[in-house]
């Protein structure tokens, strides 16, 4: 089968190996059928595997973002809250011209982990009353927005590491103040 120029040569006799697979396919089908039935079954499996990791990945992701919708609308609801009371309380004191016990009240709230500064606006000549940075007492407030809200808001500046929760404290019948406090992002 080798020549002098050190060639291999297949031998011309192809028929015969070609009979040598179909008696093997011949005599071993429930075995070759066995092997196919196998390998479609792991790839099926496989198949399987592969949908199941997928939807789990994306029932969790949904889950997840369910989850942080859910904790958000919580804070947003116990920061509005806990707004509210506090106007409620600087009200009182406002009406009864008690600037000092509304100041002692703000350094005690603001020691809260998550309370960063408070504000009292007083809304007729737009001037910051009472705050706990006493540099922004007595300064002119720029947002004409913070002026105008007239139901408890929630803003949300980009630029700032804080959410800003404005309740307007309305007397018998006029607007009294504006409590403003920024309380830390979670």
């Amino acid at each position: 089968m080798t020549t002098s120029n050190n060639e291999v040569h297949i031998p011309k006799d192809k028929s015969k190996n070609m009979k040598d697979v179909l008696k093997f396919v011949s005599e071993n089908r429930v075995l070759i059928v066995l092997i196919l039935v196998i390998a479609f079954a792991l790839i099926w499996v496989k198949v399987k595997i592969n949908d199941a990791a997928n939807t789990y990945i994306a029932k969790k992701e949904t889950l997840i973002l369910e989850h942080k919708n859910t904790i958000n609308s919580l804070n947003e609801a116990h920061i509005k809250q806990v707004t509210v009371v506090l106007s409620w309380a600087v009200r009182r004191h406002l009406l009864h011209d008690n600037l000092e016990e509304i100041n002692l009240m703000f350094k005690s709230f603001v020691k809260e982990n998550n309370v960063a500064k408070i504000q009292l606006i007083n809304p007729s000549n737009s001037t910051v009353l009472i705050s706990t940075d006493k540099n922004e007492e007595g300064q002119n407030v720029d947002d004409p927005g913070i002026l105008k809200i007239s139901t408890v808001e929630i803003l949300r500046p980009n630029n700032l590491t804080t959410e800003i929760v404005v309740a307007p404290i309305i007397g018998l019948n006029q607007k009294e103040g504006i409590l403003v406090v920024h309380y830390f992002k979670k």
